[in-house]
């Protein structure tokens, strides 16, 4: 992205998008979310990693002595969240399905009640924000971010009731067919009035803009999920 700090990109590659909700089915304490399957032709993806609490330095009465040392600043930084952009062309036509899932179309509409955050009516309950999640009871994300002192500590929600978070993956395959890798990206707010879709006579291309509020991890396989517009398990 122009003008932003050195990140993590990956360009030109074929594969899937999966957006995942918070929901936690009846598959052991793993859970299984509802989730958005897409399949895309030359995805660009760009983002950076979480930012880190900054180091103050404290002197020896002014003096670089041996007692001199570093102590780590505020951790209000863990709460701010870094750029995610992706774009690619679509192999599917879903692209009503997209903006539902990540909460545009709900965050235009009367009431604050979640059951109404849904894609094409399901799940009938509503989907659940990824953001805010505790610290244990997830299998497949414990914690928002690590602290100065080395340890998972959770996030706050949004202040503003019509802003959801969902979890991102992104897998591509290698050029010679082989296997998977990827990442997930996760607590990702989606601004509305930032996503765009674009179709022309021979393809269909979305750009996402969102907010990671949580951490990422690399994958080599996507994770488990209830597909939100088959009720299949993938």
């Amino acid at each position: 992205m122009p003008g932003s700090k050195p990140g993590i990109n990956f360009q030109g590659r074929d594969g899937e998008l999966r957006l995942l909700d918070k929901t936690q089915g009846g598959a052991g304490a793993s859970g299984t979310p509802f989730g958005l399957r897409v399949t895309f032709e030359a995805m660009d993806l760009s983002f950076s990693p979480p930012p880190r609490v900054e180091e103050l330095s404290r002197e020896d009465r002014e003096r670089l002595t041996s007692d001199a040392h570093y102590i780590p600043g505020s951790e209000m930084v863990l709460l701010d969240p870094v750029d995610v952009s992706l774009s690619a062309i679509l192999s599917t036509g879903e692209t009503d399905s997209i903006f539902q899932f990540i909460g545009v179309q709900w965050s235009g509409e009367e009431g604050t009640s979640k059951s109404s955050w849904q894609v094409k009516g399901t799940p009938s309950a509503g989907l659940v924000s990824t953001k805010a999640r505790g610290l244990s009871g997830d299998g497949l994300y414990i914690g928002g971010r690590i602290d100065a002192k080395g340890s998972a500590i959770a996030l706050p929600d949004f202040g503003d009731q019509k802003k959801v978070a969902v979890d991102m993956e992104v897998a591509w395959t290698t050029r010679a067919g082989g296997s998977r890798y990827g990442v997930r990206i996760k607590e990702v707010y989606f601004p509305p009035d930032a996503q765009r879709i674009g179709e022309s006579a021979d393809q269909v291309t979305v750009s996402l803009t969102g907010k990671m509020y949580g951490g990422y991890q690399r994958i080599t396989a996507f994770s488990r999920l209830m597909d939100v517009l088959t009720s299949t398990l993938f």
